[in-house]
C-alpha cells in the first residue's frame, strides 16, 4: 500500500495534502472522483512552494491552477 493514499476508502470528492511534495504521485490523482478537487503544496525542489488546485473533470482530465505561494513542512515517505 502507498503511504500517501487511502486506496480502500477512495475515491474522494476532495483531497487536501497538508505537507509539501516535490512531485505528485499518480496514486493521489487516482484518489479524486470525477468532478473532485485536490489541493496540494508543491515544492520546486529549491524551497519555493505553490499551493496547487487540481480539478478532475467528469471526463477524467485535470485542470491545474496555482493559488499562489505558500509554505508547508515537507512530507517524507518512510522507507
Amino acid at each position: 500500500p502507498d503511504p500517501l493514499a487511502w486506496a480502500d476508502a477512495g475515491p474522494f470528492d476532495v483531497v487536501i495534502v497538508h505537507g509539501a511534495l516535490t512531485m505528485l504521485p499518480e496514486i493521489i490523482s487516482r484518489q479524486i472522483k470525477p468532478g473532485g478537487d485536490l489541493f496540494v503544496p508543491l515544492d520546486d525542489g529549491g524551497g519555493v512552494q505553490q499551493l496547487i488546485h487540481i480539478k478532475k473533470n467528469v471526463q477524467g482530465s485535470f485542470i491545474i491552477r496555482s493559488l499562489g505561494s505558500c509554505f508547508f513542512a515537507g512530507l517524507e515517505i518512510a522507507p
